[in-house]
């Protein structure tokens, strides 16, 4: 069968949802599917789309959006596609004639936000099928706005969420069960096969591996907390693993908190392993967020995790067992949950060890086959 892979994600760099399209396009052409790959042109370059393409996957950029100084949408259209010499995604899928899209969607309504996906989905009921990766609360929708999200989700033949928190929240914004409901997993850049040594340090040993998005994961939130517990004299650590477009801002935020001491950015990090050989608890106060591949990976590797619920935290995270929950992302309820894990730092090694078990039990070690039912329904 022919099938188009694409995203909605434009913006942001390879991440968990470019590794689990990599999976379902690798999945796919291993079973002797023909498969065209819309890449977000940020992606172009990464080493698994070469490898893929190598592999004989047909890989094209993904059109941009057209702009909105025109106020006609086909006209717009038109014009941006004339200036930028980009052929069009209706003709993209129109030129491979594919018997199944799959869309990966970055937000469960990001779908909503392009025009001409949204009309050559219309043109498929029955062929595509969505990929969903976060959700999270905003107002309702208008009536127009409820009548576009619903068609996209009962036209769908699959609609695949990484937990039930996600789905749930979704049917509740749209009124409506999603009787086609699926779900997938995130795979692991690197899965541990025991759990680490535990690290011994004088100190807690706090950690984020995550983009560095202030707002979107709740950084600064942490660094308000941290500052909170050193007004009170309790020591701690906190690690900053990653880049991002707020780096310059929280290296200003560190300095007016006066948390330099206490806090240490690293950078990206390749060495998942490392990371986890050095820290002793996964942070992630996250305002709102998808499964999160960064707790999953700490799990693997025998350490537990704070977070805020958003995602389905609570469907992998045992509060106080395997790990703990802060109620929401504001910085209080982020210290009070922070203060409750310290209490419990004796058991930290035992909530690690519980975590690893956890992911050893339930997390697939093949998770774009789930896609496949897609296919066979």
């Amino acid at each position: 069968m022919k099938i188009a892979v694409l995203s909605t994600i434009r913006d942001w760099p390879w991440g968990a949802p470019g590794a689990c399209m990599g999976a379902l396009v690798d999945t796919l052409a291993g079973e002797g599917h023909e498969v065209l790959w819309l890449v977000a042109p940020i992606d172009l370059k990464h080493p698994e789309v070469w490898r893929l393409a190598d592999k004989g996957v047909r890989v094209a950029p993904l059109p941009d959006l057209a702009p909105n100084y025109v106020r006609l949408p086909t006209l717009r259209r038109r014009a941006h596609r004339a200036l930028s010499g980009q052929p069009s995604l209706r003709r993209l899928l129109g030129d491979f004639a594919p018997g199944h899209v799959f869309v990966n969607e970055g937000g469960a309504w990001s779908a909503l936000s392009d025009e001409e996906l949204m009309g050559c989905l219309g043109e498929r009921p029955g062929s595509y099928s969505l990929i969903v990766h976060l959700n999270r609360p905003h107002p309702s929708f208008s009536p127009e706005r409820m009548t576009q999200a619903r068609a996209l989700v009962g036209n769908a033949r699959r609609m695949f969420f990484n937990s039930q928190w996600v789905r749930t929240l979704s049917e509740a914004q749209i009124c409506a069960a999603i009787p086609q409901a699926g779900y997938f997993q995130l795979p692991l850049r690197v899965r541990a096969s025991a759990a680490l040594p535990w690290t011994e340090s004088p100190v807690p040993r706090l950690a984020m591996v995550n983009r560095l998005d202030a707002h979107h994961k709740g950084i600064d939130l942490a660094l308000g907390a941290v500052a909170r517990f050193k007004r009170e004299g309790v020591a701690l650590h906190l690690s900053l693993y990653g880049e991002g477009p707020d780096r310059g801002y929280l290296e200003a935020l560190i300095g007016f908190l006066d948390v330099a001491d206490c806090v240490e950015m690293h950078g990206h990090r390749e060495d998942i392993g490392k990371i986890w050989r050095d820290e002793e608890l996964l942070l992630l106060p996250s305002r709102y967020e998808g499964l999160g591949v960064s707790m999953l990976e700490a799990m693997s590797f025998g350490r537990p995790v704070l977070r805020t619920p958003h995602g389905g935290a609570a469907e992998w995270i045992e509060d106080g067992v395997n790990g703990y929950l802060c109620p929401a992302a504001e910085e209080t309820l982020l210290y009070e949950s922070v203060k409750r894990a310290l209490a419990d730092r004796p058991n930290w090694r035992e909530r690690g060890l519980r975590a690893f078990e956890k992911v050893r039990r339930d997390l697939d070690t093949d998770p774009a086959r789930a896609f496949l039912s897609a296919l066979r329904d």
